[in-house]
């Protein structure tokens, strides 16, 4: 079983909860809201990702325990839109994928429509199974709520994890 810390608004951990799920084959990813409510009793999980989506202000009293759950987990996927202090990432060794708008994330959106998104890897990616994710584009449909971080987000878990989740089912999927 592999734990998915997620820094965000309850909302967003519940949507991203509910698409990761509909994708995972094997059910064995369990994905956890990190907040200033659960954070210190998520001390000792060994989470294999951290997903960065929403300031981490709310934990500025807490950025010495978030910083111990970062430093045991294996992969930062992180909003680069996000003006995040790099204080609490200096000294961490960890494989980390970005996601934005910007022009420089690992992931971002070359092209958003009104009913659909491409979103491009621009650098080659090394999953958990240690495969190589080559750049590529990939359309996505959605629905006109448009949730581009967090359907940004669900798509680097994605690629983390495309053993579990099809890569191919998502070019047809909607997203919220």
């Amino acid at each position: 079983m592999s734990f998915i810390g997620i820094i965000a608004c309850e909302k967003q951990v519940n949507e991203i909860k509910k698409v990761v799920s509909k994708q995972d084959k094997e059910k064995d990813l369990q994905i956890i809201a990190i907040n200033s409510k659960s954070i210190e009793n998520l001390i000792n999980i060994k989470f294999e990702t951290i997903v960065i989506i929403d300031s981490i202000d709310k934990l500025y009293d807490k950025m010495e325990n978030l910083r111990k759950i970062i430093i045991n987990a294996e992969y930062l996927i992180i909003n680069t839109d996000l003006n995040i202090e790099n204080e609490i990432l200096n000294d961490i060794k960890i494989k980390t994928i970005t996601y934005g708008l910007k022009q420089k994330s690992t992931i971002t959106a070359s092209s958003i429509q009104e009913e659909s998104i491409i979103i491009c890897i621009q650098r080659k990616i090394r999953n958990i199974q240690d495969e190589i994710i080559e750049p590529k584009e990939t359309k996505i449909n959605i629905q006109h709520n448009k949730k581009i971080y967090e359907i940004l987000a669900i798509y680097s878990i994605i690629i983390l994890y495309n053993d579990r989740i099809s890569i191919d089912l998502l070019e047809n999927f909607n997203f919220f």
